[in-house]
């Protein structure tokens, strides 16, 4: 779970830090109090981005087919780094 902490600003304007907070006798809880929780963000993970079978054309496609299924990394991930690092050689 993510928090966001609105911390208030010190006597003279200046923004202060978590640590700044303790330092000047705030506690967790007081933290906590200050706290919301953010989940905003939140990624459904069954809708996972997936490139049209056509991305995966010539060589490149062949490229990705030998090593995916030796490596984690992600199909669109080698495919990429297999053509920006080919457009670097030519």
């Amino acid at each position: 779970m993510v928090r966001i902490v609105n911390l208030p600003d010190v006597e003279n304007g200046a923004k202060q830090g978590v640590d700044d907070f303790l330092v000047a006798g705030g506690t967790v809880d007081d933290l906590l109090a200050r706290s919301e929780e953010y989940s905003e963000f939140a990624f459904p993970a069954n809708e996972w981005p997936v490139l049209a079978e056509e991305a995966y054309y010539g060589l490149p496609g062949e490229v990705v087919k030998a090593i995916g299924p030796n490596t984690e990394s992600d199909p669109v991930a080698i495919l990429m780094e297999f053509l920006s690092r080919f457009g670097n050689l030519i």
